[in-house]
C-alpha cells in the first residue's frame, strides 16, 4: 500500500503565505495578502485550523528560522504577531498556542528543556495521551 504524498495546494499555499508574512513583516509591511491567503487556505480545507492559528503558527516558524540562522534581535515576525493581534486578526492564546507547539517540536528534537519551559509547556499540555507521549520524551534541565 503507498501512503499518499504531500499535497501540492497546501505546499503551494504554504509557500505563498511564508512569502507574504514575509513581506509583511518588513517595516511599514502590509498583511492583506497573507490574511487572504490564510483565509483562502481554510475555506478550500488546506489548513486544519482556523485563520488566527493558521497565520500564528506560520509567523512562529518563520521567528524560529530567524533566530536560527541569525540570532538578531528584534524579531520583526514576533513584532507582526503582535500586531495581528492588536487588530484582532489572531488571539494572544492562539500565539501561545503556537509558541508552545514550537516549544513541544524544539524539546522533542533536542531531547530536553529548560525547567522553566518544560514546567510551562506541561501545564500547557494537559493530559492528552499524544501530548502526554511526546512530553515524556523530554528530559527536564
Amino acid at each position: 500500500m503507498e501512503l499518499p504524498g504531500p499535497d501540492p495546494d497546501r505546499m503551494r499555499a504554504g509557500t505563498q503565505l511564508e512569502a507574504a508574512l514575509i513581506v509583511a513583516a518588513a517595516p511599514g509591511g502590509d498583511a492583506t495578502a497573507a490574511i487572504d491567503i490564510a483565509d483562502q487556505m481554510v475555506k478550500r480545507g488546506l489548513s486544519t485550523t482556523g485563520r488566527g492559528q493558521l497565520l500564528a503558527s506560520s509567523l512562529m516558524e518563520l521567528s524560529h528560522q530567524r533566530l536560527t540562522a541569525t540570532d538578531a534581535a528584534p524579531d520583526p515576525y514576533a513584532t507582526l504577531a503582535h500586531r495581528l493581534v492588536g487588530t484582532g486578526v489572531c488571539t494572544q492564546s492562539e500565539l501561545e498556542t503556537a509558541f508552545m507547539a514550537r516549544v513541544l517540536t524544539a524539546g522533542v528534537d533536542q531531547g530536553w528543556l529548560d525547567a522553566a519551559l518544560y514546567d510551562r509547556l506541561a501545564a500547557a499540555g494537559g493530559n492528552d495521551p499524544s501530548f502526554q507521549a511526546l512530553l515524556a520524551k523530554i528530559e527536564r534541565r
